[in-house]
């Protein structure tokens, strides 16, 4: 049995450890799983052996275990006990992603539903909202449902992300379209730019609606979808059709390195990868200068979108790409 109470706890959470609140309503769901299941069993490594066995029944992913085993790190250091120090993270799964079309997303934006409860109109305008903003900037939804308009996060031409609400506490600022902007404003005014009057939009609800809205519309895997979809289709729609360099994406998405931005959007095509690769400047000796020059070209959103314009110009049998600025 654990003999802690939640209001206990995250004072400790929040305090001490200065974790973040706005993740409150998940931490406090995983606290109460586990206060749950260990009313009846000893809280010792054994136990904590058999909790684990409990979720992966549940077919939870290593993502989620190791977000109750972080929880549960904090619960034994906060009791002094430490049975898990030296306990293992769940090894990272590589992620296969239900890869949405244009056509799908047009979908999920303006399908209407009729609601019983509330008032069908307001819900369909927030969640349509919500879901071409996720589409048109790559926030992570934990991020949208956080923003306020008290602290400013929603400007004319970006929305800015806090350090406190962003996944790694590095804040940033992602640029709106006018009527993107136009369309949030259009929204219900409340103390969360996605809340209601009850409070802040929860991912778990948003993630529900939009599973709602996919079975409706009679999607393949409706069941599968998730917020973090429409991310993945930004970043997909970036990198693939727009020829966005991967360095500029990585900034948009807030990875804390362009790694993680390679190795999750690993599905670029091979005629991208093979367009940017054989571009490269160590790629490029003892190619002739015209087709050099011809695949530069090919490259134009790509160099539009570099921080220096580059120029081409041939030394004996090598072609050199050279920032105009050096």
């Amino acid at each position: 049995m654990i003999g802690v109470s939640w209001e206990q706890f995250s004072q400790y959470l929040y305090i001490e450890r200065k974790l973040d609140q706005s993740n409150d309503q998940s931490y406090r769901s995983r606290f109460r799983v586990i206060v749950n299941y260990f009313q009846n069993c000893p809280f010792d490594k054994q136990g904590v052996n058999g909790f684990f066995s409990f979720l992966i029944q549940r077919e939870l992913r290593n993502q989620t275990l190791n977000n109750y085993l972080k929880l549960l790190k904090h619960l034994c250091r906060f009791q002094e006990l430490n049975f898990l120090d030296g306990y293992s993270y769940f090894k990272r799964q590589e992620i296969q992603y239900r890869i949405l079309s244009t056509e799908e997303v047009k979908k999920l934006i303006a399908c209407y539903i009729e609601y019983t409860r509330c008032d069908s109109l307001t819900v369909n305008r927030r969640y349509q909202v919500a879901i071409s903003t996720l589409c048109q900037t790559g926030l992570r939804i934990g991020e949208l449902c956080a923003l306020q308009w008290d602290k400013g996060d929603v400007q004319p031409d970006r929305i800015v992300i806090r350090p406190e609400i962003a996944k790694n506490d590095k804040g940033r600022e992602v640029y709106v379209t006018e009527k993107l902007y136009t369309d949030i404003c259009s929204l219900p005014k409340s103390l969360y730019v996605f809340g209601t009057e009850r409070g802040k939009m929860l991912p778990a609800t948003f993630n529900s609606e939009l599973r709602r809205r996919a079975d409706y519309l009679g999607f393949k895997d409706w069941e599968k979808i998730h917020a973090h979809q429409l991310r993945h289709y930004f970043a997909t729609e970036a990198i693939c059709n727009r020829k966005m360099p991967i360095e500029i994406v990585s900034k948009i998405l807030g990875h804390s390195d362009c790694g993680i931005t390679s190795r999750i959007y690993s599905h670029v095509s091979l005629d991208d990868q093979k367009l940017i690769i054989e571009t490269n400047p160590l790629a490029i000796q003892g190619m002739g200068f015209e087709r050099v020059k011809e695949m530069i070209e090919q490259l134009g959103n790509i160099l539009s979108y570099t921080k220096y314009p580059t120029r081409l110009h041939k030394e004996k049998d090598i072609i050199i790409l050279q920032s105009q600025d050096v």
